[in-house]
């Protein structure tokens, strides 16, 4: 008996009946049932993905103003510039301004030498003393033949003189009033001499003919002035800079947007961050052509108070050809979007009668129907439909909405980021 115990023993302790479990077994059979029941719910328990749609990119009608602009470059130039010559030849001897002096009219500039002159001057005087003598003379004589012919005439009516003598008589009477015609018009010549001559020396005197300020100086003192064929410049004066035109060379594409009164911003190179006014004036019809490209002249008023522009500035400009201000706007994204085929196929079904007819069955087509003209594209129930519209002024940027059923508020799409799988 006692070997069949210890038999039975050792069998117990070799099964591992004879022990009581550890506590890993234990832990590792709840592991497992854990990581059992997580695969079960992951193959069985979890409920299907919902369908990923695509993501709409949008924006909303808005109010805002609307502006169409032409961009130009040109110059900055004064009102009114004067080339200040001289009209005689001669040595200069005196300059009195210098450039960037302000002037007025009538401010002596340059002299001359007038000794030249002087003497052309006394030349001619001394001239017209001669005639002047030469017609005391003719009229000496044509006093003196007229008593002689009216004498020669008594006598022969009483027959005292032949009718030869009268007929001499007569004869030197009026070669002395030829004479004394004759010498008249040569005192004439003689003032006339004169007088340019007094000019001549005038101009010898160079003086400011407007008021401004001088912008350049091309003549020094001791220098000779030839003014034989032309008048050579001693002077260019631009008139009150407080006033200024600004040159802008418009682009043909631009010209019919652009015309007189519109306003225009401008910037200068000098003062990139100031923004100056201007207002079209004028609009020249000339055509200027340069490497192919046609342009046309404009002419805008700008006011300079602090002098701050200056004569040949280049100007970047800007002119506001129309302005709807309080305008119903979209962003121009809006009317170039349009969804893919898949998207839109079924919308344009269902947006051919509701949408292209006014939004309700059996109403009446607007611009043509839903699939002509400008349209924008909203969400009804989760799908793109299109809308009809009316569009007006564009800057660029936004676009004036002026008809159709969409109102101020209004969702509209710009964009799609993804797709259905």
């Amino acid at each position: 008996m006692a070997g069949a115990g210890t038999t039975n023993s050792a069998g117990r302790a070799q099964l591992g009946m004879g022990r009581r479990k550890g506590p890993g077994r234990w832990f590792l059979a709840v592991g497992i049932t854990a990581l059992a029941g997580a695969a079960l719910w992951i193959a069985f328990g979890r409920e299907p993905d919902a369908p990923t749609g695509p993501t709409w990119r949008t924006a909303t009608l808005d109010r805002g103003n609307i502006r169409t602009v032409v961009t130009a470059t040109g110059s900055v130039q004064p009102v009114r510039v004067v080339e200040v010559g001289a009209e005689i030849s001669g040595r200069v001897i005196e300059v009195t301004a210098d450039a960037d002096d302000e002037v007025e009219a009538g401010t002596i500039l340059v002299r001359l030498d007038p000794e030249p002159l002087q003497a052309r001057l006394e030349q001619a005087e001394a001239q017209l003393a001669v005639s002047e003598a030469s017609v005391k003379v003719a009229s000496a004589t044509v006093t003196e033949t007229r008593g002689t012919a009216s004498r020669a005439e008594q006598l022969r009516r009483k027959g005292l003189v032949p009718t030869e003598e009268v007929e001499k008589a007569v004869a030197a009477r009026a070669r002395a009033a030829a004479s004394l015609a004759q010498a008249e018009a040569q005192r004439r010549l003689a003032q006339a001499q004169v007088r340019q001559v007094q000019a001549d020396l005038a101009k010898a005197i160079v003086k400011a003919p407007i008021s401004g300020i001088i912008l350049r100086r091309e003549v020094e003192p001791g220098s000779t002035v030839a003014a034989s064929l032309q008048a050579p410049v001693l002077f260019t004066i631009a008139e009150d800079l407080r006033q200024m035109h600004l040159l802008l060379a418009i682009d043909e594409a631009d010209v019919g947007a652009v015309s007189r009164g519109m306003r225009a911003t401008f910037t200068v190179d000098a003062f990139p961050t100031q923004s100056f006014e201007a207002e079209v004036v004028a609009l020249r019809h000339a055509p200027t052509q340069e490497q192919n490209v046609v342009t046309y002249e404009a002419v805008l008023s700008v006011d300079n108070p602090d002098r701050l522009l200056r004569p040949g500035m280049t100007a970047t400009a800007t002119i506001v050809a129309s302005e709807v201000k309080d305008a119903l706007r979209v962003p121009n994204a809006a009317l170039r979007f349009s969804p893919p085929r898949d998207d839109a196929g079924a919308a344009r079904s269902a947006g051919s009668v509701l949408t292209g007819m006014g939004g309700r069955p059996g109403g009446r087509r607007r611009n043509g129907g839903g699939n002509r003209g400008p349209r924008l594209w909203t969400l009804v129930d989760g799908k793109p439909r299109p809308q009809a519209v009316e569009t007006g002024a564009t800057d660029g940027r936004y676009t004036e909405i002026r008809g159709g059923d969409l109102k101020e508020g209004a969702v509209v799409l710009t964009g799609q980021d993804g797709a259905a799988p």
